[in-house]
């Protein structure tokens, strides 16, 4: 028998350009969820700025 695939949402707090920071902030939503997939908002790692530098 399979194990279902759990799923989550997350939304965590972002600041604006702080990229490095915001990917902590996933990386503990990750963590905490407990779950093989976690979902976030398009842009989140750049708190949502159409003018954030580009990522690789």
């Amino acid at each position: 028998m399979r194990t279902p695939l759990r799923i989550a949402v997350a939304q965590p707090l972002t600041r604006s350009h702080d990229v490095e920071g915001n990917a902590a902030r996933h990386a503990d939503a990750v963590r905490a969820a407990g779950v093989r997939v976690v979902v976030f908002p398009e842009m989140s790692l750049t708190g949502y700025e159409l003018t954030a530098a580009p990522l690789d």
